[in-house]
């Protein structure tokens, strides 16, 4: 317990905050409806809409800040490279939202039940833009892939972890607040970007090490 509230720790997860100021430009962005386009597929209107999926939808802020501070805890570069690859992805993503904004088109919702009403609370506070790639589904995977990557996690931990963002991912479908096309294009963004940072510190660590080994 005292490594969780240990100064490095903490200094650590308030990086975290970067995505908060990242998610400022979202709302300005998402106010942009200039040629929208839609992307949608034919498997997308074989999906149904279930309300029920607005709760792993919304769930997705408190899962990844607690992904990320069990990240910290556990594998504390491998976080680093994680959260990187986050900034760097979205700021990707806000790049296409701007040259290249697309839509999804919504069903009416007429129900009064909890979870009709919950899913009109999301369509009331997200306006249908900001779609291709999905930031649900590009910070879900890349918790994901970086739990498989790590050698300091559990198997069961991965398993859970990947339920998880699978079934998160499987929701912006299913309340019909992105298609398929969205997440494929966050998925591949993601790994993308994950494995040119992996890369990059790869090439580092040999540089220097010959650097170290011709002045020793």
């Amino acid at each position: 317990m005292s490594s969780l509230l240990n100064k490095s720790y903490i200094l650590s997860l308030s990086l975290l905050g970067s995505l908060g100021i990242m998610g400022l430009i979202y709302n300005v962005l998402n106010s942009i409806t200039h040629n929208s386009l839609v992307l949608s597929s034919p498997i997308d209107n074989l999906i149904p809409l279930v309300p029920a999926m607005s709760i792993p939808y919304l769930g997705w802020y408190p899962y990844i800040f607690l992904a990320m501070a069990y990240l910290c805890w556990k594998d504390r570069q491998l976080y680093f490279r994680t959260l990187l690859s986050m900034n760097i992805s979205v700021a990707v993503c806000y790049l296409i939202y701007f040259y290249f904004q697309t839509t999804v088109p919504r069903p009416i919702v007429t129900g009064l039940s909890w979870d009709h009403q919950m899913l009109n609370w999301i369509y009331g506070n997200d306006k249908p833009f900001n779609c291709f790639p999905s930031i649900h589904s590009l910070y879900s995977f890349l918790v994901m892939r970086a739990s498989w990557n790590s050698s300091k996690i559990r198997f069961r931990t991965k398993v859970i972890f990947s339920m998880c963002s699978l079934t998160i991912i499987m929701s912006t479908f299913m309340i019909k607040q992105h298609v398929i096309y969205d997440a494929l294009g966050a998925i591949l963004l993601g790994e993308a970007v994950f494995i040119l940072i992996l890369s990059s510190v790869k090439v580092h660590k040999i540089v220097r090490s010959k650097r170290y080994e011709r002045y020793s």
